[in-house]
């Protein structure tokens, strides 16, 4: 008689499917982690080079028009500029240094409050490129005064200090802008300063210019994507204002009006920050930050017949 073999069942016990979904869990979570991290480094690397080519592009619209663009104020992408002085303001004009030359009033750029006349968005109409970054939202575009206020000289003819029908321009349009050009707007790093007793600060360690001391060559103009978590940014679609950074982050100090801004090192978000206060931990930081030096401003103006 023919003895029957037990019959082994086929398949995974509980346990080894245990293991295996553990392995699944593990690999995928493996997967995951850097395609997040890649798709990150991605945004910030396409948006570094839409960075570079505004730099350029507002290079090339100083060395079309003698002098950078003033912001955009109310979003719709053109700079926005002070319109000419009316000829009824025009018994007000300066004549020095010259007194045979009347210097019409400075063109800035037009805002209602005076100190904000130079900080906006990217006017990316005007420059033909720099919409938006990579997560939607427009670029903060900051620009120096010398580099982009304008004024009218004429021939002072009859002696009167006015302008009259017999005097002519002499130049249709000039700048502040010159080879001795510093640029007022300061940025720097943050670090630890190991001077300070008792309750330590965190210190601004120039990479460009020193806001306490406008002698030095600070950068003409500067340009901001506020990254990743979007604090302070604004939608490009909409000019909605996303949430602010908090009151005492560098990212706040980047977003909001001021000729001192900071470029650093990114940190993670952290329930309790202060970054100014060695004591504590650095606020969350993933603005990219990239800006336009005088020197290099200066001689592509020289080079283009701009100047001197």
């Amino acid at each position: 008689m023919r003895t029957k073999l037990p019959i082994r069942q086929s398949g995974f016990t509980l346990v080894e499917m245990a293991v295996v979904i553990v392995i699944v869990g593990l690999l995928l979570g493996g997967l995951l982690m850097p395609m997040s991290m890649q798709i990150e480094n991605y945004n910030r690397h396409e948006t570094k080079k839409t960075m570079d080519s505004i730099k350029e592009a507002l290079i090339g619209f100083a060395l079309t028009n003698g002098r950078l663009p003033c912001p955009d104020f109310d979003g719709d992408g053109v700079e926005d500029r002070s319109a000419p002085p009316a000829p009824s303001d025009w018994d007000t004009l300066d004549t020095s240094p010259n007194p045979d030359e009347i210097r019409r009033p400075t063109q800035a750029c037009a805002n209602a409050t005076p100190a904000n006349l130079y900080q906006g968005y990217l006017p990316f109409v005007s420059i033909g490129i720099g919409r938006q970054d990579l997560w939607n939202d427009r670029f903060t575009y900051r620009v120096s005064p010398e580099f982009t206020d304008t004024f009218d000289v004429w021939a002072e003819i009859t002696a009167d200090g006015a302008l009259d029908a017999a005097e002519i321009a002499v130049a249709a349009l000039r700048t502040d802008t010159s080879l001795s050009s510093k640029g007022d707007i300061a940025i720097s790093d943050r670090g630890d300063d190991t001077s300070t007793v008792g309750v330590e600060t965190k210190s601004l360690n120039p990479i460009i210019g020193n806001a306490a001391a406008l002698s030095t060559a600070n950068a003409a103009a500067v340009i901001i994507s506020h990254g990743k978590n979007r604090l302070s940014a604004t939608q490009a679609s909409s000019t909605t204002a996303m949430t602010a950074a908090p009151a005492n982050s560098d990212e706040l100090m980047n977003a909001t009006n001021g000729i001192q801004k900071v470029s650093r090192t990114p940190t993670p978000s952290t329930s309790a920050c202060n970054d100014t206060t060695e004591g504590s931990s650095f606020c969350e930081f993933d603005d990219m930050v990239d800006w336009i030096a005088p020197t290099i401003l200066l001689s592509r103006m020289v080079a283009a017949g701009k100047l001197p």
